[in-house]
């Protein structure tokens, strides 16, 4: 059982650690861009649809990739992460006026310092992540 699991878990994680090191590299150096392309995403539904399945599989894999960390810092964090993309995607999925609303309540100078923190936060997990790969 635990081959199983391990077998089907690591493709998963080889691919996540370094797209979260990217988003969190693209959050961190650029967050006024990352404001522009949410609140066009925010104006399309379909995009809004489509945003909130890649959410879900993100935290779906995120979830998956606990598995593998030996680390239980990095297991709480990629726990927490993993239901947060699920709950958001859900609501991006279920409820997609109620997101809109839910982001309009945050100040483009609040969301620019919120995206910089969880840029580095991001980045900084990615990268721990695909060290730890690297010895496993």
């Amino acid at each position: 059982m635990i081959m199983l699991e391990t077998i089907t878990t690591m493709p998963a994680a080889y691919y996540v650690a370094p797209l979260i090191a990217m988003v969190g590299l693209l959050c961190a150096s650029a967050p006024e861009r990352v404001r522009t392309l949410k609140t066009q995403w925010l104006q399309s539904s379909p995009l809004m649809l489509i945003g909130g399945i890649l959410m879900f599989l993100g935290g779906m894999s995120l979830l998956d990739s606990t598995a593998l960390s030996r680390d239980n810092w990095i297991n709480v964090i990629l726990n927490v992460m993993g239901w947060i993309l699920l709950i958001k995607a859900s609501m991006m999925i279920a409820l997609p006026q109620i997101t809109e609303q839910l982001s309009q309540k945050i100040t483009p100078t609040q969301y620019i310092q919120i995206i910089s923190v969880a840029g580095i936060a991001y980045l900084l997990l990615g990268l721990a992540m695909q060290i730890q790969l690297l010895f496993w």
